[in-house]
């Protein structure tokens, strides 16, 4: 590894993120690649991402060799190799200069001690001792569980826990992101919310929310300042409420790297949830539309798991095996395979062909804390209002 400083600059340029896992710090590196890693940190911190640019125009910085950085060809997956390397080299180096410092009588014997022991703990594992506190802690404290307002049925049967990763799958047309859109504004109520909107226009988006909120018909809205002055009250009044939640709304299209990023440096003291609309929008780099499904499934997982977010990821459904179905199944989600394994719950929004207009049903296909069930819901799509139903028959009968 005698270019490792290269490689790891390399690999923060091209996957940024590590910028937000690592434990090097400039005092690692030597002058030159110090300068470089300040740069890109800087970057990083005011755009969220590095815009070389920028890194290139800092003065003093080696133009040359932020070029040789960038053309490395050390692998991302071997960043904790390289990351473990630059600790170890750097303690060799600290460890040396500290006995100089001893030999040359510039420090005690004490501070050598003091120092050598806070550089052998660096880059270390810090371990948990087992106390029958922390035992009985793990079986006595759970995952909180999710609070609706509106879905109580689904809140009592979904049995949603915090860092869940959902799956909520329709066909194309179905009403999956009205349906999402109501989620939204129920779990917003107690929770912060962030919603990916990559294929709605974004005021449509706020028009849904509004409407559901003041329970008006969605074109009524596109009239607001002829509306009624009775109406018009109505719909500010929606607005105020709406706009005292905490919701966040990305409305552009992006990769797995962003979104990721994103999360990871989203600010919140509360747990809050996480809306994908939809997965199969994420751009990742992958040979074909499987493999990108399975990465996408595993990194959201991972997200949940890692962050305080809970992940509600919309899907898309394959159309053959739609064709004719009376009810849903898991084979059904587009390139499943991996969605299916990685999603702790799928909920299924489904609309049998002889059914009213209005009338769905949330099936829960899967359920890693709870049984199978099925919600039969309303869809208003006038005012955009979905709610829960009590008389209407089963599914499965």
């Amino acid at each position: 590894m005698n270019n490792y400083q290269d490689d790891l600059i390399g690999m923060f340029l091209v996957k940024p993120q590590l910028l937000d896992l690592t434990i090097l710090k400039p005092s690692y590196f030597d002058k030159k690649h110090r300068d470089i890693f300040t740069a890109i940190k800087k970057s990083y911190k005011e755009n969220k991402t590095i815009i070389l640019e920028d890194i290139l125009a800092v003065k003093g910085i080696d133009v040359d060799l932020v070029i040789a950085c960038s053309t490395s060809t050390a692998t991302t997956a071997l960043f904790e190799q390289y990351q473990d390397y630059a600790v170890k080299e750097y303690k060799k180096k600290a460890l040396l200069a500290t006995a100089k410092k001893l030999q040359n009588d510039e420090i005690t014997i004490d501070e050598f001690y003091k120092d050598t022991n806070n550089f052998a703990s660096l880059g270390s594992y810090s371990s948990t001792r087992l106390t029958k506190e922390l035992l009985k802690g793990s079986i006595t404290k759970h995952k909180n569980n999710i609070k609706f307002t509106r879905f109580s049925n689904l809140e009592k049967k979904l049995n949603l826990k915090e860092n869940d990763f959902v799956i909520l799958a329709g066909a194309t047309g179905v009403g999956k992101s009205g349906i999402a859109i109501n989620l939204l504004d129920d779990l917003s109520h107690n929770y912060p919310c962030v919603y990916f909107n990559f294929e709605m226009v974004e005021e449509e988006l706020y028009q849904r929310l509004i409407s559901i909120n003041s329970k008006l018909n969605q074109k009524m809205l596109e009239q607001y300042e002829t509306l009624p002055q009775k109406n018009m009250n109505v719909v500010n009044s929606a607005i105020d409420d709406i706009s005292k939640r905490h919701i966040d709304i990305i409305n552009h299209s992006s990769t797995l790297d962003k979104l990721r990023s994103f999360i990871m440096s989203y600010k919140s003291d509360k747990h809050f949830i996480v809306f994908v609309d939809h997965v199969g929008l994420i751009g990742v780099k992958a040979k074909n539309s499987y493999e990108k499904m399975t990465e996408v499934a595993k990194e959201l997982r991972k997200m949940s798991l890692d962050n305080n977010c809970t992940i509600i990821g919309l899907c898309q459904l394959n159309r053959e095996a739609t064709k004719n179905a009376k009810q849903p199944n898991l084979s059904m989600l587009r390139d499943s395979g991996e969605l299916e394994q990685s999603a702790s719950k799928v909920i299924f929004v489904w609309k049998n062909e002889k059914d009213c207009a209005e009338d769905y049903y949330l099936v829960i296909e899967k359920n890693r804390s709870g049984p199978k069930s099925i919600i039969p819901i309303g869809y208003n799509k006038e005012n955009q209002i979905a709610y829960e139903l009590s008389n209407k028959r089963d599914l499965r009968t």
